[in-house]
């Protein structure tokens, strides 16, 4: 897969974001085509925008959805064991923090799914570390809001942005985005940019898939 990057200088990016980056584009596909065409351009597929039938179709591939993020992360859940705990009944064989992890992603994609039917998707700060706070539960250091220290990516020499700085960084993600009118593009932007700056402790790239679904017209 070969991304076009606009305006913005991406620089050293986490190397598994690009893979995560191709599961999210499927989820786009799913939830993007909800947003009026005369406030963001959806030019690849001409599709004509249904929140009623995005929601329904994003709900029927969320066991996937959850697969994918999880396994992503080196967490070896089956797509039939995703499914089982989403009916609320645990399985055996796998340690219980991979378990709570899955079922994390289960409760965020259900609170992302809330939002949207309410009209109450758009991109905050507070929204943003409220999602953060059902995704990163038990499993970053701190959840429910942005980093309060530095952190370190493996295998790169690339700083993230000191924690003092965030809220900056957040806001010039969101003014940035006004500058990209393909709605592709601009849910692009916002997962390459949560996983560059790094505003969570843990479940960055996770996050940046949210964020790249709750891309909407109010922003």
């Amino acid at each position: 897969m070969i991304l076009q990057q606009g305006p913005v200088v991406w620089g050293q990016v986490k190397a598994s974001a690009e893979t995560c980056l191709f599961f999210a584009v499927e989820e786009l596909e799913c939830l993007l085509i909800i947003y009026p065409v005369d406030e963001m351009n959806e030019t690849q597929w001409n599709m004509i925008p249904n929140k009623a039938k995005a929601v329904m179709l994003a709900r029927r591939q969320l066991a996937e959805f959850v697969c994918d993020a999880v396994n992503l992360e080196g967490i070896h859940l089956t797509l039939p064991e995703i499914q089982t705990l989403m009916d609320g009944i645990t399985v055996g064989g796998h340690k219980l923090s991979d378990q709570q992890i899955a079922v994390n992603q289960i409760e965020a994609w259900r609170a992302l799914f809330v939002l949207i039917e309410k009209n109450q998707f758009e991109i905050t700060r507070e929204k943003v570390c409220a999602l953060h706070g059902i995704a990163g539960k038990d499993e970053a250091l701190e959840w429910g809001k942005f980093r309060s220290g530095g952190v370190t990516i493996a295998g790169t020499d690339y700083m993230p942005p000191r924690a003092d700085s965030l809220p900056a960084h957040f806001e010039k993600m969101i003014q940035e985005s006004y500058d990209i009118p393909d709605i592709y593009d601009r849910a692009i932007h916002f997962f390459l940019t949560m996983a560059r700056c790094q505003f969570f402790y843990d479940v960055n790239k996770r996050m940046g898939r949210f964020i790249m679904n709750l891309n909407s017209r109010k922003l």
